[in-house]
C-alpha cells in the first residue's frame, strides 16, 4: 500500500531536540517514519534535493528551521540515501509548537454539546449491571494497583484477556489460539518504573509508541499487531490512548478531528482538541469520578467518539 503524502517535520524538530548527542545519522525511510508521512519525491533522488537541506533560513525558508530550530545542521548523502545532522553553532530556538499544539492542528468540525452528550450517553450504558462497558475499568484498575505486583501477573492477565475479549480482540486477533498467558511478556515489562509516567493526563507522545513496540514485540508474530489491537491495549491498561477501532476512526475523520492512523500527529491532534475543551471535559470528568469512577483524557475521547461513530453506522443502516 502505498504511503500518504501528508508529513509532518514538525515531529522532525521534536525528534532531534529530544536526541542527546551531536550527530546522528537518518534514511530518508526513516525521516519519514519520523514525520508520519511520504516527503516529496524529489528528496528521494539527487536532482532538486539541495534546495531542501539548505543551512540557511533565508535560502530555505520553508524546511531549514525544522533542523536548525533544534540546534542542527544537516548534511545528506544522496549515494548512501541517508542525512547527517550535526550539532550547529546556532542557539537553539524555542519551539513555537509542541506535540500539544501541532502546527498542522485541524479545526474541529463538530459541536461541544455534541462531543459532551456522546460521552454522557456512552457513560449511562457503563451504569448497568454486567454490561460489557464495565470491562475496561475493571482491566484499568487493576493495572493501575497491581502493575508492579509480581504475585498478580495472572490476575492481570485475566483481566487483559477479559476485557480485549469483551471488546471484540479475541476472535479478531488471533488471541482465540491461545490462553490468557499469552499477556504475560508484555504484563511482566510494563511492570518497569518507566511506564508510570503512561498514567499522566497528556503522557509524552514518544512514551506512547515506546509501549506500542513493546506489544509488537511481546506478543507471537501470528497475533494480528493491528492498530485497532494495539490501541486497545494501550486504553485499557494505561488509559493513554483511545482504540482506533471502526467506530473511533469514522466519527474522528467525519468531525476532523484527527487523523484516522494511529500515528504521532493524530495523537497530537487528539490532545489539542481535548485542551481546547478543557474546561468542559474536566467538569465532566469530575462528575464521573463523583462517582467512584476515574476516566483519563484519553479515555473520554474514546468514550466520545466511539459513540458518534457507532450511531452514525446506525443512522446509516435505517436507510
Amino acid at each position: 500500500m502505498a504511503r500518504v503524502l501528508e508529513y509532518d517535520l514538525n515531529l522532525l524538530t521534536n525528534y532531534l531536540i529530544k536526541y542527546p548527542y551531536d550527530e546522528i545519522k537518518l534514511t530518508i525511510d526513516e525521516i519519514e517514519k519520523i514525520a508520519c508521512g511520504r516527503l516529496p519525491d524529489f528528496m528521494h533522488t539527487y536532482s532538486g534535493s539541495y534546495r531542501f537541506w539548505y543551512n540557511d533560513y533565508n535560502r530555505n525558508p520553508t524546511y531549514a528551521h525544522y533542523w536548525l530550530d533544534a540546534g542542527y545542521f544537516a548534511h545528506p548523502d544522496f549515494n548512501n540515501s541517508v542525512v547527517y545532522f550535526t550539532k550547529s553553532d546556532y542557539k537553539p530556538i524555542k519551539r513555537k509548537t509542541d506535540y500539544k499544539k501541532p502546527a498542522a492542528v485541524k479545526k474541529a468540525d463538530i459541536n461541544l454539546d455534541t462531543a459532551l452528550n456522546a460521552i454522557k450517553k456512552y457513560h449511562n450504558s457503563v451504569k448497568s449491571n454486567y454490561t460489557r462497558y464495565k470491562s475496561w475499568e475493571h482491566c484499568y484498575n487493576a493495572f493501575k494497583k497491581y502493575r508492579k505486583d509480581e504475585s498478580k501477573t495472572e490476575l492481570l492477565c485475566l483481566h487483559l484477556s477479559c476485557y480485549l475479549a469483551s471488546w471484540g480482540m479475541l476472535r479478531n486477533s488471533g488471541l482465540m489460539n491461545y490462553d490468557y498467558f499469552v499477556h504475560k511478556p508484555f504484563v511482566e515489562e510494563i511492570s518497569k518504573p518507566k511506564y508510570d509516567e503512561l498514567y499522566n493526563d497528556f503522557c509524552d507522545i514518544d512514551s506512547i509508541f515506546q509501549a506500542v513496540k513493546e506489544i509488537e514485540n511481546k506478543y507471537p508474530n501470528d497475533i494480528s499487531s493491528t492498530d485497532t489491537f494495539k490501541t486497545k491495549i494501550l486504553l485499557g491498561v494505561f488509559g493513554c490512548a483511545p482504540a482506533y477501532d471502526r467506530y473511533f476512526k469514522q466519527a474522528v475523520k467525519k468531525c476532523n478531528v484527527c487523523s484516522s492512523n494511529f500515528n504521532e500527529r493524530s495523537m497530537a491532534q487528539l490532545y489539542s482538541f481535548y485542551n481546547d475543551n478543557k474546561e468542559a471535559f474536566e467538569n465532566l470528568r469530575k462528575q464521573f469520578d463523583s462517582n467512584g469512577t476515574f476516566y483519563s483524557p484519553m479515555k473520554l475521547m474514546d468514550m466520545c467518539f466511539w459513540q458518534i461513530g457507532i450511531d452514525l453506522e446506525k443512522e446509516k443502516s435505517e436507510f
